[in-house]
């Protein structure tokens, strides 16, 4: 046989087919990895959620902090929420009083320039007025008298200056409290 010529590249091709091939590489996944791959991930994703969880914590710790009042040095958060409102109240309790005050003040100031007033119409008027008649006493007693002493209706209008239908009414009633005063 002849010797043939074989290029050194053509030896190499033959003598890695006449070898075994190598054995694959494992992946993660593979039977005997898969329990590490597991663990791996699962501790991954505890791991994620451990820090997601601090971070919400924080975050809402801050946001309840921004809500509630300071402590006090006593730590006692809703007393001093009390003591507030009452300080609150007692500068309203001052504040209306004070107003009430001025007002009564105001009251007795114009009443006492009311009393002048009355007191300064009685004078003019020469006697004592009844605030209650609005001078309608003193009107009928003075028709009675005038009634009496033989004037008629007429006359009595004329002298008093009051409307003939209100002398009139003023002796009909006068007449009608007599009868009845002597039954």
């Amino acid at each position: 046989m002849a010797h043939v010529y074989v290029p050194s590249i053509f030896r190499e091709i033959e003598a890695l087919e006449a070898e075994p091939p190598p054995a694959e590489p494992r992946s993660v996944f593979g039977t005997r990895d898969t329990i590490s791959g597991l663990l791996i991930g699962v501790g991954v994703l505890a791991l994620v959620i451990l820090l997601l969880r601090n971070q919400m914590r924080k975050r809402d710790k801050d946001s309840f902090r921004a809500v509630r009042p300071r402590q006090t040095l006593t730590g006692d958060v809703g007393l001093d929420r009390l003591e507030t409102a009452m300080a609150d109240a007692n500068e309203l309790t001052r504040t209306l009083a004070s107003s009430a005050d001025n007002r009564a003040a105001r009251l007795e100031a114009l009443i006492e320039d009311a009393d002048r007033r009355i007191a300064e119409l009685e004078r003019l008027r020469g006697g004592a007025v009844d605030p209650t008649d609005n001078g309608r006493r003193s009107t009928g007693d003075a028709i009675a008298k005038l009634h009496a002493s033989g004037a008629d209706a007429q006359a009595i209008s004329d002298e008093l200056g009051v409307p003939v239908g209100e002398v009139e009414l003023h002796l009909s009633l006068r007449s009608r409290r007599a009868v009845s005063d002597r039954k």
